[in-house]
């Protein structure tokens, strides 16, 4: 198997070839025993690396030639046997893509509706829907999936070509007394007993179901009631385990899935321990003697978070899986700073947002930020995406042990980033 960035591909089937041979007689017995066909092996190894690479504008880069890229394995260089440009946005080319499974855009939408609140919820919503309607190509598909603490990741649509579908999905995210998805591969939907025109013509952040509110009030009111710090990693804990789950089940998948996670994200004190308040507050606790307002996994991080962490992005990546993480806590002031009377921002928690551009940058996706409105950010995330290129390169020959190499590949261009 192969990695690139922790990504791996299989590694490719050994084909045996045996020849036609013709069966000659002997007087001795054994003979016919010591002559065998003759077989000749062959191991072949093509590595196909799909390398999505953005500009200086953000949006895809195009006419990118073999000898502006070069690929190392384990840190020594390769050569580049195939190149190939996709464009999946192209008319044309929808039915080609089609029968290529594996050439498909697969965009898992991942509500977060623990880690957030009701109106980036909402604000997430309403760009999605859109995006779904008109922001994609005929070929892509796309799911829809919800996680809170108390069940997980919920998938509510699988992987279709259907946006009424997807469009019933993130309007009712799952709420049972909402949904009219009820078959169990979620690929369905009885719309004659709901009005998609209506769901659609919202346009507001009013749109938001009262059984969906609740579910997220709810979820918060949990957050507020449990001010321990362990019931809050246990609650992260559950979001990461869920991560780790969600990639051994798209290894299943093939073709390279985009996960759009829109969440406000998880402290991250608890990944790189407490930020300069509140260790300062602490320094002082210790001068006056105070150890026992000391906790040292607030201080320093916590290391079973970060190890669970990180199994959970290798899993997504060796899953061909890549995040988008969209923060949800929009523009304004952040809330430890906005102590004027006469500050007319709104406040927001960006306490999260450190986790969400490192689960970004380590699998290869973009972290967004500093919007309240999402559609702009979701264009630029399907732009991106919708032109790649395709590497062909044969490694040297190393001992087939089921064990998994490192890729490396590099732009010769400036500004441009893969």
């Amino acid at each position: 198997m192969w990695l690139l960035k922790s990504r791996s591909i299989s590694r490719p089937l050994v084909m045996i070839l045996a020849l036609p041979w013709l069966p000659v007689l002997v007087n001795d017995a054994n003979a016919a025993d010591k002559q065998k066909p003759p077989v000749f092996g062959s191991d072949v190894a093509l590595v196909q690396v799909p390398v999505f690479v953005s500009g200086k504008d953000h949006g895809a880069a195009v006419g990118l030639k073999a000898s502006d890229f070069t690929v190392k394995q384990d840190g020594k260089s390769v050569e580049i046997v195939s190149f190939q440009f996709i464009d999946t946005t192209a008319p044309e080319l929808q039915d080609e893509i089609r029968q290529a499974s594996a050439a498909r855009r697969r965009f898992l939408l991942l509500f977060d509706k623990s880690f957030t609140n009701p109106a980036g919820l909402a604000r997430a919503r309403i760009a999605a829907k859109a995006f779904v309607l008109s922001g994609l190509a005929e070929s892509d598909l796309v799911a829809v999936a919800t996680f809170d603490f108390l069940r997980g990741i919920r998938l509510i649509a699988n992987f279709t070509e259907d946006r009424r579908v997807v469009e019933h999905a993130i309007h009712t995210l799952g709420i049972p007394s909402l949904t009219r998805i009820s078959d169990p591969l979620a690929l369905a939907a009885d719309f004659q007993t709901t009005d998609l025109v209506a769901e659609r013509d919202g346009g507001s952040q009013q749109d938001t179901p009262g059984a969906l509110l609740n579910d997220v009030i709810a979820a918060l009111a949990i957050r507020a009631r449990s001010a321990e710090d362990q019931s809050y990693k246990v609650r992260v804990g559950v979001l990461l385990d869920s991560f780790k789950t969600l990639g051994l089940a798209l290894r299943r998948v093939p073709g390279r899935k985009q996960v759009v996670y829109f969440s406000t994200g998880f402290s991250s004190s608890l990944l790189g321990g407490e930020d300069k308040a509140d260790q300062a507050r602490t320094s002082e606790a210790i001068i006056a003697g105070r150890t026992w307002e000391v906790d040292s996994d607030a201080r320093y991080g916590d290391t079973q978070t970060r190890t669970l962490l990180d199994e959970s992005l290798r899993s997504l990546s060796r899953a061909d899986a890549v995040i988008h993480s969209v923060d949800l806590s929009g523009l304004g002031l952040r809330e430890q700073y906005n102590q004027l009377a006469d500050s007319s921002m709104a406040t927001r928690d960006s306490s999260g947002r450190e986790a969400l551009g490192f689960m970004a940058a380590e699998t290869g996706g973009r972290f967004f930020k500093d919007a309240n409105d999402l559609a702009p950010v979701l264009r630029e995330m399907a732009d991106m995406t919708s032109r790649y290129y395709v590497l062909g390169v044969q490694p040297p020959e190393s001992k087939p042990d089921g064990s998994f190499r490192k890729l490396e590949v590099r732009v010769k261009h400036r500004g441009l980033r893969i």
